[in-house]
């Protein structure tokens, strides 16, 4: 191998060198910034799904309890088909399929 052959493969190598190790840290940078970044938007949506679901209940809960306020303001379980267009306007308002009154005998 002659002179000038050796010059130009170690001008080659002080160049690329240094651009391959560049080129590797910026990568591994980059792949750590992406995998942050999507941990990030990951926790926020399960953030946005819990407070979806917690208030999820929260109006379901609510919606009973209107609609047993509305049970226990009766005098007798008896007189119940007294308020049954009471019960069946609640029963499409708050979007129940159905309304089910169970005595505490278990009587439905």
């Amino acid at each position: 191998m002659g002179f000038t052959r050796k010059i130009q493969l170690i001008s080659l190598l002080i160049v690329l060198l240094p651009l391959i190790f560049a080129t590797a840290i910026v990568t591994y940078i980059a792949r750590d910034e992406l995998f942050a970044e999507a941990q990030s938007r990951l926790v926020a949506v399960r953030e946005i799904k819990q407070r979806q679901i917690v208030g999820m209940f929260q109006d379901f809960s609510d919606n009973l309890q209107a609609v047993s306020a509305v049970i226990a303001s009766q005098k007798s379980l008896d007189t119940l088909s007294d308020i049954d267009e009471t019960l069946r306007s609640l029963n499409k308002s708050l979007g129940f399929y159905d309304l089910f009154i169970i005595r505490d005998d278990g009587t439905v």
